[in-house]
């Protein structure tokens, strides 16, 4: 039990040191390159003055191995092709050390190491970065590709490794890989390199939209409270008031507030009185872009119709009533009328 104690203390103390920020070694990466199994590679010591003296080493103590397709020229180190167990960090001595990460991928293009931001509707030019490795071979050929795919859309080149595209589209978005194919010493090889391209939609501010009112009319009872609402929708904030055409201040009983994202203005006419009758009531919305008005116009609610009902009403009424009393009341009323009007009686007779 004290051994295994003891082991465990040891095991503690070795990875407290190695991760302890004052001994473990710290560092931030320069660069950072993306490239699929089988191309080619090159990596320069960006930090270094000259050729002279740069030294390599890979982190974490693993050795440059020159059996394993790498190769040190100059201030670079060559992978000819590069493979999977080549992935790490690499570090070169120039005026300061220089940390590389190489991340070497499986698919077919490698993954997107840098991104291009663009507008949509603008043009956009997409550079190859290839600097570090085009100005020490002599390319047979440059293509390039969308999703690993041949590009279907037109473009045009500033140079072969420059790509421009016109008027950009959302569907423009995505990676585009530039493969460059060269010779050396007899053998072909393939570089890659992959960008992301991005495209922003702008939402430009336009003038507000009223949702109501937009031209109506409201019938209403004279003396009666009302309250009119103009709904507005805006991409920026809005002034929103009520007014008359003759009028070019904002009623005082006017309130604007936010309501679910729509801003809001409520008239509140506590007694509708004759000023207010057959006039538009006009809500005006107005931000940076311009204006829109929408208006309301109030009605008195017109009674003849129902006063010609009442009549009719009534008419038709009596009308049942002399009937309904003539059927029941028929002998009665022939007793009455020869009691009341015999001379009439007997004339008719």
């Amino acid at each position: 039990m004290t051994w295994r104690w003891g082991r465990a203390q040891a095991l503690l103390g070795v990875m407290l040191l190695l991760g302890s920020p004052s001994l473990a070694e710290v560092y931030h990466i320069d660069e950072i390159y993306n490239i699929s199994v089988g191309h080619a590679m090159r990596l320069p010591c960006d930090g270094a003055e000259s050729d002279e003296n740069v030294m390599w080493r890979r982190k974490g103590g693993l050795p440059l191995d020159p059996d394993a397709g790498m190769e040190v020229r100059g201030n670079a180190i060559w992978f000819l092709p590069a493979q999977a167990n080549h992935s790490g960090v690499y570090v070169c001595n120039g005026t300061n050390d220089f940390h590389i990460q190489l991340n070497v991928g499986s698919g077919s293009c490698p993954e997107a190491d840098f991104e291009v931001d663009r507008t949509l509707h603008t043009s956009g030019i997409l550079n190859s970065r290839m600097k570090h490795i085009s100005n020490f071979i002599n390319a047979t050929s440059i293509t390039w590709l969308k999703e690993c795919k041949p590009l279907e859309r037109d473009h045009s080149f500033i140079t072969p490794t420059r790509l421009r595209l016109n008027s950009l589209e959302k569907t423009d978005a995505g990676n585009y890989t530039c493969v460059l194919r060269f010779s050396r010493e007899g053998r072909n090889y393939t570089f890659a390199r992959t960008t992301r391209l991005v495209v922003h939609v702008i939402i430009e501010p336009s003038k507000p939209l009223i949702i109501i009112p937009t031209d109506e009319t409201r019938v209403v009872e004279m003396g009666s409270r009302q309250e009119l609402r103009c709904e507005v929708i805006s991409d920026e904030i809005t002034s929103v008031m009520w007014k008359t055409p003759d009028s070019h201040s904002d009623f005082n009983n006017s309130d604007q507030v936010d309501i679910e994202g729509r801003q809001v203005a409520i008239l509140t006419i506590f007694e509708v009185q004759p000023k207010f009758l057959n006039v538009p009531l006009i809500c005006v919305a107005q931000n940076s872009m311009g204006i829109t008005r929408g208006q309301i116009v109030l009605t008195q609610a017109n009674h003849r119709g129902y006063y010609w009902l009442v009549v009719v009403g009534s008419l038709c009424g009596l009308v049942m009533l002399a009937v309904l009393l003539y059927r029941f009341f028929k002998l009665d009323l022939v007793l009455f009328y020869r009691s009341h009007c015999p001379r009439l009686h007997q004339r008719s007779g």
